[in-house]
């Protein structure tokens, strides 16, 4: 597994030239006709949040953000299952299964691995009537800047922290990529066919200042509510039936 601050590596473009300009069409993340999806979508399951083990993000920090998650669901009209809930009957299942590793190889075993899923949302679907299960992932994604202000997944973000006269003096045109955090929502149903995929941008991975850039610590990832409030309110706002907050195009991993 790559060293964490791999993961901080910022790859600069010093571009001379004029760049020319692309359009895109707007993207949505619904993947089945919106309307049918309100009419059959009532009661979500929402499964553990999945975080990179590199970036070691307590319990605490991964239960408020989604507290978060749970709140905007609850805000758009949704019955929300909780995580724990998915938690304690993927166990289960697990366990009756006898596990999805392979105790001589160590691997995974697919067939298990989807019999544990499939009977997982047969017990959700029993005991809360789920509809959908919502899928969390917070990814490390690349952001694009232009003079270090970064645009990913509908958010932005200045990581220039130098004061005075060295940033008022600095005219560079300087464009190229930085790491950061998104948030994806996938909500698939009950077969595991996707319904919505959508993302979030949380906050870049390094910052700039007097000594060139440097990784944001660990122990500050996933800690600014404003900004975790932000990448959720990107990513599930167009679950509102009115929504204010236009949707991301999904990123490529």
């Amino acid at each position: 597994m790559r060293n964490i601050f791999m993961i901080f590596m910022v790859v600069v473009a010093v571009l001379t030239g004029t760049g020319c300009a692309t359009t895109t069409s707007a993207y949505s993340p619904f993947k089945v006709d919106q309307e049918k999806f309100f009419s059959t979508i009532e009661t979500i399951a929402l499964a553990p949040t999945v975080v990179p083990a590199e970036l070691a993000a307590s319990e605490q920090r991964i239960s408020q953000f989604e507290s978060l998650v749970v709140n905007k669901l609850r805000e758009a009209g949704f019955t929300v299952v909780l995580s724990h809930e998915y938690r304690d009957i993927w166990k289960r299942e697990n366990q009756l299964i006898g596990g999805c590793f392979d105790s001589a190889t160590g691997r995974m075993d697919a067939t298990k691995f989807r019999k544990v899923q499939e009977r997982t949302c047969q017990e959700l679907e029993k005991q809360f009537n789920v509809d959908a299960i919502l899928l969390v992932d917070i990814l490390v994604v690349k952001a694009n800047f232009r003079q270090f202000e970064a645009e990913w997944d509908g958010a932005e973000e200045s990581f220039d922290v130098r004061h005075g006269v060295l940033q008022f003096f600095d005219t560079s045109t300087t464009k190229g990529t930085v790491g950061a955090l998104s948030m994806r929502a996938t909500i698939k149903d009950m077969d595991g066919v996707a319904l919505y995929v959508n993302q979030g941008g949380i906050q870049v991975l390094s910052k700039y200042g007097s000594g060139g850039f440097a990784p944001v610590p660990v122990n500050a990832l996933l800690t600014s509510e404003e900004r975790n409030i932000g990448a959720v309110n990107i990513a599930l706002g167009p679950l509102d039936r009115n929504p204010s907050v236009e949707g991301s195009q999904e990123g490529e991993e």
